[in-house]
């Protein structure tokens, strides 16, 4: 059974200690959609929002839909 979007999103995040809301969850998907991100660059990508995420000031625990 292949691994969704969403699991992959939530795994990514969860490897650096940051938790996601189901409307966090849901406006990441969106992204990678609008991007036409295929599935096999899923990961890859939020690879790197997760990582850039983590560079800002003050990153917190907790994701906000204001990435």
């Amino acid at each position: 059974m292949p691994v969704s979007r969403q699991q992959i999103i939530i795994r990514v995040f969860r490897k650096y200690s940051h938790s996601l809301g189901p409307e966090e969850l849901e406006y990441l998907d969106q992204v990678l959609k609008e991007h036409d991100i295929s599935d096999e660059d899923v990961e890859m990508s939020i690879e790197l929002l997760a990582k850039e995420y983590n560079k800002q000031d003050g990153s917190s625990v907790g994701i906000s839909s204001a990435l």
